[in-house]
């Protein structure tokens, strides 16, 4: 038989959120985190990679919020009495360096004009974000496939809306040469120039027989189906390119075959800095990218052929 006690230990042991008890300290109508335990330590938890030592050493529970978001999230936890609670929203910036979501849910135990006492539940919603945002980005792509004319206007606002929009750090659309290699036409402006000079000389396949050509690209267009790494460091389909993914913080990535006249004409490719960001919940989104794209392409080339038989 557990014991109540037991019982709810096991329940906090199993969240996949990072549940905790904390100490502020209070000054000059600023916050400083003097104290956090994890009552999940059986996981060795962090919070986005930082230990609780590190987060009271460094004060990062609060330096690494985004300036956007911090000081709103000081000043609603010093208004808080004892027994109240806070739901918040912000961006706190990882050990990798890259800004994800998070959800802090608090209540306040004990307080006086120097400290406060809490406790409560972290949660990662970069996911939940991460698709709300492509839903709405969803409706500028369906504008974009029925009002554009051109194909290289279409590919390069793509990748340049997904990028915008989307914070992902790279979007690359190619097609496949005759030696089964992805050669890149199109990304995103905003792409950092390192990273695409590099990913040029990265050897991408189409071929499954090598492991360049088990990844994402080679998946997507032998199977004419979008293709989803939710860990790229983790993954044996992506050993190929670790080092790579290492250098640029690419934690998770896709691929959608975009289709013109019936076979799968470009690749485009989705990297992102947050692990676990992609996964199978997001694939009626991103099945939406690959019908709208691939209807504009099928568009576009039915318009051009028509032009030609008009002019002959």
């Amino acid at each position: 038989m557990i014991d109540d006690k037991d019982r709810a230990l096991v329940i906090v042991n199993n969240l996949y959120d990072v549940a905790f008890v904390c100490d502020f300290a209070i000054s000059d109508k600023n916050l400083s985190l003097s104290n956090i335990f994890f009552l999940n330590n059986q996981k060795n938890q962090t919070i986005c990679g930082f230990t609780d030592k590190e987060l009271v050493d460094k004060n990062l529970f609060f330096i690494n919020v985004h300036p956007d978001n911090r000081l709103k999230l000081i000043e609603n936890i010093i208004a808080l009495g004892i027994g109240e609670s806070l739901k918040f929203e912000f961006r706190f910036k990882t050990k990798e360096g890259n800004y994800t979501w998070l959800k802090l849910n608090l209540v306040i135990f004990n307080k006086d004009e120097n400290f406060i006492e809490a406790g409560g539940i972290i949660e990662n919603i970069s996911k939940e974000k991460n698709l709300g945002a492509i839903l709405y980005t969803i409706k500028e792509i369906n504008q974009l496939a029925v009002k554009t004319y051109s194909e290289e206007e279409l590919l390069q606002n793509l990748c340049d809306l997904l990028v915008d929009k989307l914070g992902y750090v790279g979007v690359f659309v190619g097609d496949i040469d005759s030696c089964k290699l992805f050669r890149l036409k199109y990304f995103a402006k905003n792409t950092s120039e390192e990273l695409v000079n590099t990913f040029k000389k990265v050897i991408i396949s189409v071929d499954e027989t090598i492991p360049e050509g088990q990844g994402t690209v080679g998946n997507a267009y032998r199977t004419g189906k979008i293709f989803l790494i939710s860990d790229t460091l983790s993954s044996p389909k992506m050993r190929a390119w670790v080092t790579y993914h290492k250098k640029y913080g690419i934690r998770s990535t896709c691929s959608i075959p975009l289709i013109k006249s019936g076979k799968v004409e470009f690749v485009l490719v989705i990297y992102s800095k947050t692990p676990g960001l992609f996964s199978e919940e997001y694939m009626e989104v991103l099945d939406e990218i690959k019908i709208d794209i691939s209807f504009a392409l099928e568009k576009i080339e039915k318009e051009k052929n028509m032009k030609l038989l008009s002019d002959a």
